[in-house]
């Protein structure tokens, strides 16, 4: 077990990790480990401290925090895959001319001028788009035309129609939504409301802490 950095909690600290690492009856083949940047690079130094640089570790979106990548100190990035819903270089993925791409672009360009201030970095939140801004401008802009299919005066019960029949294209892929009842054998259908094969960007980070794209699952456009 370990504890996750928080407002109010340390941590586990990366000599509390190396214990854990050293109590594993082998060495294992890859890590999932799910928390936080800063939790998973304090497991990556305890890594480092075990002379280990080649057990690979993967996380998901909760580790996805550029500014803390380049900011930790002494440990060794190359190590982390792991996923997110957008990165700011995705469209480096799918076609150039691509209905995908061109969302991506039409945001990255609105982003940079509506929040790219003079004598600011060319950082995150600038120039480059988070990945929670990329969530809410699609959740805008797919609110935005369920709102005009509901008709000159949308009801919930238009707009809760205008959703179930939306085909959107987004700049974290496109988004549809399951209408069709789960069926009590399956635990795993989707439920009423559910995203439809929602698309998940993979990651890795290189030795520097730098984020690169690597692959889409599920259906980007």
């Amino acid at each position: 077990t370990y504890t996750a950095q928080s407002a109010t909690a340390a941590g586990t600290s990366a000599a509390n990790y190396q214990t854990i690492l050293q109590g594993l009856s082998s060495r294992p083949d890859l890590i999932f480990f799910t928390g936080y940047a800063s939790d998973g690079l304090r497991l990556g130094q305890a890594l480092d401290t075990l002379g280990d640089r080649t057990t690979p570790v993967l996380s998901d979106d909760a580790f996805y925090d550029p500014a803390e990548f380049i900011t930790y100190g002494n440990v060794y990035k190359g190590r982390y895959t792991f996923t997110g819903y957008f990165y700011p270089d995705e469209d480096s993925l799918v076609p150039a001319a691509s209905a995908g791409a061109k969302v991506i672009t039409t945001m990255k360009n609105e982003y940079a001028t509506n929040f790219r201030a003079s004598g600011k970095p060319n950082g995150y939140g600038y120039a480059r788009v988070p990945s929670e801004a990329a969530l809410y401008y699609d959740g805008m802009k797919l609110t935005a035309q369920a709102l005009a299919d509901a008709g000159e005066r949308p009801t919930h019960v238009t707009l809760q129609a205008a959703l179930a029949g939306i085909h959107y294209q987004g700049a974290a892929g496109q988004v549809r939504f399951n209408t069709v009842p789960p069926s009590p054998s399956d635990p795993n259908a989707p439920g009423i409301g559910d995203p439809l094969n929602k698309a998940l960007l993979v990651m890795h980070l290189d030795k520097f802490g730098h984020t690169h794209p690597d692959h889409i699952l599920g259906r980007f456009q």
